[in-house]
């Protein structure tokens, strides 16, 4: 393999690693400003509206356990149950988003790479 093509590899693993990392960094490192800042903050925003409620009702659902409050601590779970399908949609759109990030680097990269003169 020559060095052109070792660079061009490299390239695409690192966009790739990048992308695994956190989603939007693929596009940081394509220097996709924008597309990077709107990938990272809606996966953010997705990602904590699923597990904060989910952390803090569980939290709840323990403490009151753990005070003998059975009937209290099924109310806790009561919310979660009451909004399955919105904390399966926020789990779908971050995943979505995650693989979206992976693929979105990887292409963009090769595009860069391929219209890149070979030396």
């Amino acid at each position: 393999m020559n060095n052109a093509a070792t660079a061009r590899s490299e390239a695409m693993k690192a966009a790739l690693l990048s992308a695994l990392v956190v989603p939007g960094a693929g596009q940081l490192y394509n220097r996709q400003w924008a597309k990077a800042v709107f990938v990272g903050i809606v996966f953010l925003i997705a990602s904590l509206a699923l597990l904060i409620p989910i952390g803090y009702f569980l939290a709840m659902y323990f403490l009151e356990i753990g005070q003998g409050n059975v009937e209290q601590a099924a109310d806790s779970l009561q919310f979660l149950s009451d909004e399955f399908y919105t904390f399966c949609v926020l789990a779908v759109a971050s995943v979505v988003l995650y693989v979206y990030s992976i693929y979105d680097a990887y292409v963009e990269r090769k595009k860069m790479e391929s219209a890149k003169p070979s030396v």
